[in-house]
């Protein structure tokens, strides 16, 4: 028996049906159904309106002999071109925008919504063509995702069964590594989630669902080995690199902070909205000499200034109580009758000065020559966090567009874009940039105001007279300026 028979154990025969019900129901509009659902429905176990009604393609209240009348209808449509502005489909939007009945339960089982029956599977090799081309050519795979294919498997293998749900009788679950694809898209682009979903052939609130959830499970993988707290030994490691990478002795990191450009939330009244006029999340982030993020606290609000974002950050809060675990104070190379300095970090003018915060001299005029020496060295080594930020930012180009979502959804985007970072320039295949001059020089994250009063300790500003001095002789570099 074929799926336009009239007649079946369920349907029941037909010939008892009055002439006007047979008429009114085929009036009604019919269901334009595409070659693959007829086969589909050939292919299941059901018969007539039942096999339609498994395959999702006729709702579940056509049963009996309205199911029949439907099937007849639907292959009536199918010969010839739908009526007025097309027939109905079921499983997809139209242009009303309005959700198909099923999109509530379809979003909460993580499924792609309009998937009934082969629709998933021509969705699912659709993607897996697309996927299979982009495989073939390294250069678009890496261009698409920004992670190279070694990397993309080593990241999907980590995560892959957190992010994996379960299929269900309703229909299959999207995979993970198109879950992950959804993700990496997204962050490589920032395009909306109605944009990802047409992609990828999904549902938008199934992209909505997909991005906190893979992002969350990236952090929690990846974080306690590519950006674990340092201890005593590798703060150390990280001065002997700053020392032999940038000329700046006893550096334990630089530190910067950037603003991240979103759309205002609603009812959050100037809480975001910062100094250059938009609102925005900021992040705090240490580097180290490799461009690899150390320490990172983001979702401090975009007006606060003037050293709450610093002194209330679990980094500033660590600094200033001596609980950061930083390596005893030690001699400066060859100065030994300067006395032992404490391990220090390095930033802009926007930060205090303190014992452990060094911060260039302040004013471009009216500087003597030993304290633009100084600031000459302290920038040298600074630029590796606004290099950081750079790498960053055009590898995850979310960050140069306005974000119209959450806040918190922000806040986990990017502390999966920073852990990604480390991931990708500490995995074995990672490229790390030829020259400092190949990153570009456009600020797309706007830098922060001061970070704190002025008003730096007489311990503070010996200690960076003592780093002066040194610079000025036996830590002297010929390319430094002389006059």
């Amino acid at each position: 028996m074929t799926a336009d028979s009239p007649t079946s154990h369920e349907d029941g025969p037909t010939n008892k049906i009055s002439q006007e019900t047979r008429d009114r129901h085929l009036k009604a509009p019919r269901f334009v159904l595409p070659s693959q659902h007829w086969t589909a429905a050939l292919q299941s176990p059901c018969r007539g309106a039942a096999a339609f009604r498994h395959v999702g393609v006729i709702p579940a209240e056509f049963t009996g002999r309205r199911g029949a009348l439907a099937v007849r209808g639907a292959e009536e449509a199918r010969t010839r071109p739908p009526r007025g502005g097309g027939g109905r489909f079921f499983g997809s939007r139209r242009g009303s925008g309005r959700k198909t009945p099923t999109s509530d339960s379809e979003s909460n089982c993580g499924c792609t919504p309009g998937s009934a029956g082969v629709n998933q599977g021509e969705r699912g090799s659709a993607e897996a063509q697309k996927e299979l081309e982009l495989r073939e050519d390294e250069g678009r795979f890496q261009g698409y995702f920004r992670l190279s294919r070694a990397q993309f498997d080593d990241l999907l293998a980590r995560i892959g069964a957190r992010i994996t749900l379960q299929d269900t009788n309703y229909r299959r679950s999207i995979p993970p590594e198109e879950r992950l694809s959804i993700c990496l898209r997204f962050l490589a682009t920032g395009d909306s989630y109605r944009t990802i979903a047409s992609s990828f052939r999904v549902g938008i609130s199934t992209v909505s669902q997909i991005i906190p959830q893979v992002v969350t499970v990236i952090w929690e993988s990846l974080v306690e080995e590519f950006m674990p707290v340092p201890g005593a030994e590798e703060w150390r490691s990280i001065a002997e690199e700053f020392e032999e990478r940038w000329n700046f002795p006893l550096c334990c990191g630089a530190v910067d902070g950037k603003h991240i450009q979103m759309k205002a939330p609603p009812n959050s009244g100037s809480l975001y909205f910062n100094y250059k006029l938009h609102h925005s999340l900021v992040l705090l982030a240490v580097v180290d000499a490799r461009y690899r993020f150390r320490v990172i606290d983001v979702g401090g609000y975009g007006r606060t200034s003037d050293g709450g974002i610093f002194a209330n950050s679990a980094f500033g809060q660590a600094l200033r109580a001596g609980t950061l675990d930083l390596p005893p104070n030690q001699h400066l190379p060859g100065a030994d009758h300067r006395g032992s300095q404490p391990h220090v970090f390095v930033a802009d003018e926007a930060f205090p000065l303190r014992p452990y915060l060094m911060r260039p001299f302040p004013g471009r005029g009216g500087l003597t020559l030993e304290q633009r020496i100084f600031n000459y060295r302290l920038s040298r080594a600074r630029l590796v966090v606004e290099d950081a930020f750079g790498i960053w930012s055009s590898q995850w180009r979310m960050f140069r567009t306005l974000l119209e979502i959450h806040p918190e959804v922000v806040e986990k985007c990017v502390k999966a874009t920073c852990v990604l970072h480390n991931f990708m320039r500490m995995s074995a295949d990672g490229r790390a940039p030829a020259c400092r001059g190949a990153v570009e020089q456009e600020e797309p994250l706007p830098g922060v105001r001061r970070m704190g009063a002025n008003n730096a300790t007489r311990d503070a500003l010996n200690t960076r007279d003592v780093f002066m001095a040194h610079f000025c002789e036996e830590g002297a570099v010929p390319w430094q300026p002389a006059e």
